[in-house]
């Protein structure tokens, strides 16, 4: 089952360039062996000794960033050589499993595991909301001042970008005691994971209710919801853990904002125009009104910028979606087991469609039929009847647990669907202002070309009156009028 989790972009970005490196030397090394055995082929077939290629041995170079703080550069490389220890062990695993036979699945990112076909997502990560909400601004680094402290400074550079990630969940249940489950955790954390999936288990597990835990399909669900709900729990902090839905809400908000600052923008302008088209001056400037009005990169950006937010809430309802199909599809094989024969459920679904906790009517009819209680008179085992009894028990409880949380997956898909009908609602007003913005760049234009109209027929009006005026004056000299006289 795929479940979101999230992960810190340096150590994720760490990850991928050893990756990349050995799937670069795992290509190296089958081409290698192919030319190998072509050479070996042809040796074969003509009797000469094969020639050896050149080999060229890349170097690896370590970079080290200098400063001119001594204090600074032994923090710096103390930093680096923590980086370095801490994700040896995650390094060591994907150089050796990445390109093994089962291969290992690394972790990931949210474009990575909807948009698998491309070969690269280095642009896209780098964009995502989460990154943008947890990077520090690149305006706001600067020198820090003693005599002029900013706290909205502080506040940005100890920033830790941090990016979301979808991993899977595996989980075996062999018997009614025994239950494994395989998912991966993030890189570098050897210790004790505060955020992680496995230790908020650990905690419901130890925290959990006197007989809320009856079976091992319950230890299921228990751990199918802490895979569901790691970035809908408010509560979850530690370990710089990210709001993710409160980042999302706040791009949308900080969005719809500018959407509104530019609308009024628009208005200013357009009451500009609305006096210059009233003005009977005939010398108005409208270069100015040209430069904003014809100037689509604002909007065009907060378009973008909105459009990649319904795209990730897209991917995040689909990561959702396919974990409440998953649900449902254990929840009735585990019914299928405990009741095969349909005996203690219902025979329709409740008005909501999800939540049913009442006995089934088969069951109802099944204990007013005579003949059932007959049958209860004879004389059974007494560890059958304790046996049936506490199966009934327990399948009555599971299947209150499973259908609330197919009820609590499907509030989570409607929170995200919540934010994608807001970000939807923003991208259409930002569509709505661009027309708008085109309609009265298009009117300006008319304008302008009616005003250039009026103009040329002005110019032609007094071309043809100093025309005629010239003509006039002329023929009226009295040079002019003895020309005749002396021909």
């Amino acid at each position: 089952m795929p479940f979101l989790h999230w992960e810190e972009d340096r150590k994720r970005d760490k990850i991928a360039k050893i990756i990349e490196q050995e799937t670069a030397r795992n290509r190296e090394e089958r081409e290698e062996a192919q030319n190998e055995a072509k050479r070996e082929r042809i040796s074969e077939r003509t009797y000469r000794d094969a020639t050896g290629r050149n080999q060229l041995r890349a170097k690896t170079k370590f970079t080290r960033v200098l400063t001119q703080n001594k204090l600074g550069q032994f923090l710096l490389d103390a930093a680096k050589l923590y980086e370095a220890i801490s994700i040896y062990r995650d390094q060591q695993l994907v150089e050796k499993y990445l390109h093994h036979d089962p291969p290992l699945h690394p972790r990931r990112t949210l474009d990575q595991s909807y948009y698998w076909t491309l070969k690269s997502t280095k642009a896209r990560d780098r964009d995502q909301v989460v990154y943008r909400g947890t990077t520090m601004d690149g305006r706001d680094i600067h020198r820090l001042r003693k005599a002029q402290v900013c706290d909205h400074c502080r506040r940005e550079i100890r920033k830790v970008s941090r990016i979301v990630m979808v991993d899977q969940l595996w989980m075996w249940i062999l018997d009614k005691k025994t239950i494994i489950t395989s998912f991966p955790k993030r890189y570098g954390t050897n210790k004790s994971d505060p955020s992680g999936v496995h230790n908020s288990i650990r905690t419901r597990i130890k925290n959990a209710r006197k007989n809320q835990i009856r079976s091992v399909f319950d230890v299921a669900l228990i751990i199918l919801d802490e895979c569901s709900n790691t970035f809908f729990d408010r509560t979850k902090t530690p370990d710089r853990h990210p709001q993710v839905m409160d980042i999302f809400a706040e791009s949308i908000g900080n969005l719809q904002n500018k959407q509104t600052m530019s609308f009024q923008h628009l208005w200013h302008w357009t009451e500009r125009a609305s006096k210059i088209y009233n003005s009977k001056s005939k010398y108005e400037d409208t270069a100015q009104l040209h430069a904003s009005l014809l100037n689509i990169n604002p909007e065009g950006k907060l378009q973008r910028e909105i459009r990649d937010i319904i795209d990730e809430l897209d991917i995040m309802i689909h990561v959702n979606n396919k974990q409440k199909e998953v649900i449902k599809r254990f929840v009735k094989n585990v019914e299928n087991i405990y009741d095969p024969s349909g005996e203690w459920r219902d025979e329709t679904l409740s008005p909501n469609g999800e939540r049913d906790y009442l006995r089934s009517r088969s069951m109802t009819r099944a204990d007013d039929n005579p003949e059932r209680k007959g049958n209860d008179r004879d004389p059974k085992s007494k560890e059958e009847k304790q046996k049936r009894v506490r199966e009934k028990d327990e399948f009555t409880w599971f299947r209150k647990q499973a259908y609330d949380l197919i009820s609590d997956v499907g509030d989570r898909i409607a929170e995200l669907e919540g934010l994608r009908k807001s970000a939807e609602s923003t991208s259409q007003g930002i569509k709505d202002l661009l027309d708008l913005k085109q309609q009265q760049a298009s009117i300006l234009q008319a304008w302008q070309s009616v005003r250039q109209a009026d103009e040329s027929v002005r110019q032609g009006r007094s071309v043809m009156i100093f025309t005629i005026v010239t003509i006039i004056f002329v023929s009226s000299s009295p040079r002019n009028t003895l020309i005749p006289l002396l021909l």
